[in-house]
């Protein structure tokens, strides 16, 4: 599948999450907009030909401004949209991946919870381009739960004092732990086996989370 046609159906599928994305009301307009302007993206991608050459930054000319007035709109939502996610749509026209810069806790647990959050956050972007629709849904929902989190630890970082340099401490002995039940379903829904091998990761966590999100919307009639 050439670049265009990938970035479009990101595009279209993160359209497809967003709109049914729980946000406070005071939100929801602005979330209608980026919805509008990626599903306008999505078209037009979808009607390019493959390039000869690529354009300069890999977006094509007549998308500037709407890849512009989407990182407009995402910085205007304070929490629960991490602006991050727009990097997934462009990645595959400009060749940049989405970075997530290490924030420098001083805290150990907050720093194991960071290296946890970033290392499932790359599980998932490794899962992106799958054939099947539902799953990249379900995948972009986990993104945009982990990317919040990892906003949420980088406001503690720059909100913490500075702490000395942790001190090398022996590890205690780790009882061994009885092995987790790989489920084959959760909540009626069928668990892929990658996210079954890891149901006690945070990758896990954040697909249960968004398959929680989802039935409430269904239940709730949206």
């Amino acid at each position: 599948m050439q670049r265009y046609a990938v970035a479009a159906r990101r595009a279209r599928l993160l359209a497809e999450i967003l709109r049914v994305r729980p946000l406070p009301l005071e939100h929801r307009e602005t979330l209608g907009m980026i919805v509008a302007h990626l599903e306008t993206a999505a078209a037009r991608l979808y009607g390019y030909p493959a390039p000869a050459t690529a354009e300069p930054n890999g977006i094509p000319r007549n998308l500037r401004e709407d890849v512009e007035a989407l990182r407009e709109l995402l910085a205007t939502i304070p929490a629960g949209l991490s602006a991050s996610i727009l990097g997934y749509v462009t990645a595959p026209l400009t060749g940049e991946p989405v970075t997530v810069a290490p924030q420098g806790h001083g805290s150990r647990n907050l720093a194991q919870q960071e290296r946890r959050t970033t290392e499932s956050i790359a599980s998932l972007v490794a899962r992106l381009d799958d054939p099947r629709d539902d799953l990249v849904r379900t995948y972009f929902d986990a993104l945009l739960t982990l990317h919040n989190r990892h906003d949420r630890l980088a406001r503690l970082a720059r909100l913490a004092p500075a702490s000395p340099a942790p001190i090398e401490e022996t590890p205690a002995p780790v009882a061994e732990e009885a092995p987790v039940e790989r489920p084959d379903t959760y909540r009626g829904v069928p668990v892929p086996g990658w996210i079954a091998d890891s149901w006690d990761t945070l990758s896990a966590t954040a697909w249960r989370e968004a398959v929680d999100a989802t039935l409430a919307t269904v239940a709730l009639g949206g």
